[in-house]
Formats: structure tokens, sequence, C-alpha cells
């Protein structure tokens, strides 16, 4: 039967930092960890139910405390119990909302237990998946089938959230290689890459939606425009939508735009260099992330202990690989440098010798 979210708590024995707030608890012993799902985000796929919470409204929720709680708690599931983690459903009053404010009523699952599938340590995105005969339909229906033969429609939007931006990545260079796929030229919008040439979006989304539903993708199964994941998943890639008769402008690149580093360049002798204004552009991004630069090795903050101009002990460095080591080439993104003061920075570079 329905009831609060304390009580749903309490059935399994769990005790939430704060019933008002909390997404998420752990037993006392730590034996088990609960975790609230939307009913919306959850769907069946063969003989097992898939809850998808990746790039749906993450800025929304991401900074909230229930967040912060949930992916502690989903952090301890994933080390010390194996992924696995027991569930509470609630549902939104207004899908559209956001904020999403739940209804009262909330429904433990007795016999069931997610594993975690994958969990994205920034944001507490997560994906989790559990069996479809351990659903109790005593007070809630099966959550739908996805349906992939013939006649499917439009695959749900819990689905096409599942492209990750790492496999936008992939249909990019599996598009560029000649691959075949059943999706015409775009009419109004293209995708820009960095070198400023345009590739069609709902190609590229549905190369790499056709490694989640595991068939070629078709047109039919989504929609590409303004607010569909098809376009939000792309540009949070790091590739912006633009209209078809625009002009390139340097602006179309954001915190996740790339940059070319470890060209060589005759100085007097051939050198590798840095991509001109990555840094700064790194630092930018690093401070509207956090408020403010710190080491991310050491965490120390400069500007408290040596003030106003302490940030210019902040340096940044790639966190893969040498721009010396480079070879040739090599498109880089915020995502792959690193903030380290300058002490951190200089034994990093010793441990890469």
């Amino acid at each position: 039967m329905p009831q609060g979210l304390r009580e749903c708590f309490a059935y399994y024995g769990a005790i939430p930092a704060n019933p008002r707030w909390s997404w998420s608890a752990r037993t006392p012993d730590g034996s088990a960890v609960v975790v609230t799902l939307w009913e919306d985000r959850l769907f069946r796929q063969g003989d097992q139910l898939i809850y998808d919470d990746v790039a749906i409204d993450t800025k929304v929720w991401s900074p909230r405390l229930g967040n912060k709680e949930r992916l502690e708690n989903l952090q301890w599931a994933r080390d010390h119990n194996s992924g696995r983690f027991r569930v509470i459903i609630r549902i939104a009053k207004d899908l559209k909302q956001q904020p999403r404010n739940a209804r009262p009523e909330n429904y433990v699952q007795p016999n069931l237990w997610m594993t975690l599938t994958y969990l994205d340590e920034a944001t507490g995105e997560f994906r989790a998946a559990g069996p479809v005969s351990d659903w109790d339909s005593t007070e809630l229906e099966v959550p739908n089938t996805i349906q992939v033969g013939h006649k499917a429609q439009r695959l749900p939007a819990a689905v096409l959230r599942r492209v990750e931006p790492r496999m936008i990545e992939e249909a990019i260079d599996s598009f560029m290689a000649g691959m075949a796929h059943s999706f015409g030229q775009p009419t109004d919008y293209d995708l820009l890459l960095p070198s400023g040439e345009r590739l069609p979006p709902k190609a590229i989304f549905g190369i790499a939606l056709a490694t989640v539903i595991g068939r070629p993708a078709r047109p039919s199964d989504f929609t590409a425009g303004w607010g569909e994941p098809c376009f939000d998943i792309i540009e949070r890639a790091g590739y912006p939508i633009v209209p078809k008769e625009e002009e390139l402008h340097p602006s179309h690149y954001d915190d996740e735009r790339a940059a070319t580093e470890g060209s060589q360049k005759l100085v007097g002798h051939l050198q590798k260099e840095r991509a001109r204004g990555l840094a700064p552009m790194k630092k930018q991004w690093f401070v509207k992330q956090h408020g403010y630069l710190f080491c991310e090795r050491c965490e120390v903050i400069p500007s408290q202990s040596l003030g106003l101009f302490g940030d210019a002990c902040i340096e940044v460095h790639h966190r893969t690989v040498a721009v010396g080591k480079m070879s040739g080439p090599t498109r880089t993104r915020l995502a792959d440098l690193q903030c380290l003061c300058a002490n951190c920075h200089r034994i990093v570079h010793r441990e890469m010798l």
C-alpha cells in the first residue's frame, strides 16, 4: 500500500539524513542502500527493468543535497554491496515541472533489488537494472516494454537518453568513415565540428542510438529539435547545433569546445606547443563549475592563503598525455585537462617520465 517516504525508508530499516530532502538512505550496518526512483524513468527491456537517470534535467537536480547523499550511497552500494540497492517508487505530480515535486504516496518493492550499471561520480547520474520477475504489481503495474520491432513507434525519451556523449564521438567517427544509415540530409540545423565542417545531427544521433537499442536506428524512432534528447545530448558532447544558414562564429564552442594541441612549429627548432587560450578557458570553466580554483590533486586553494593573486599558482595539465609526447595534431577537450597547483604539476610531470 502507498506510504509516506519516512515509512518507506523504515520498511527497509534505512535511515535518511533528512526525510524532507533525502532521495536515498542506508541501513545502520551498511548492508542495504535504499534509493527512490521515479516511476516514469523505469522501463522494461526483455526480462529486465531498466532505470535511466542520465542526461535528464541534470543541471536542475545535480546541485541538490538529495543528489549528494544519493551519490554517496550509490558509491557505497557499488563498493560494498556489488552495486545492489533496494527501491522506493515515487510518482511526479507534474512531469513537466522542474524541479519535480512528488506525490505524497510512495511504494516499496519488497522483492526487488536493482543493480547499478553506470554511475557518473561528477554529476550523480546513474543507470540500474533488475529482474522484471521481482516487480510487485499489487499496487503498480509493470513499467512499459520498449518495442523495438518492425512496427515500433518513437522510442521513449528514457531510452534515447541512454546515448552518452562518448557515443556521439564514436558516431561522428563512424559517419566520417562512411558508415551507412537511413537518415536524410538535414533541412534546418547542422552539427558543427571544430573544423567548421557541418554534419547531419539526426544521422549522428541515430548512429549512436544503434549502440543502445541493438539495431540500426530509423528516422521514425525519434525526433530531432530543441528540447529533444537528440540535440541535448549532442550539445552535451560539445558540438553546437546551428541553423543551416548561420555563419560560423567562435562563440559556438562553449566549455566543451575542442582545440588542437601538439602541432609542430618551427621556432629555431621543432617543438610542441599548447593550443592558445585553452588553459584560461579551462580555468574559466572550472570556476564556473566549482566557484573557485583549487588543485585537483592536493585540494589546496591558493586564493585563501595567498590572497587575490593566489590563483596564478594554479596551472593546467593534460591529464592523459603530456603535450610533448603527442604525435601530431590531437583534439583536446576541457575534460582532458586538470587544474593543478605548481608543486603538484611538477610532481605529476616527474611521475610521467
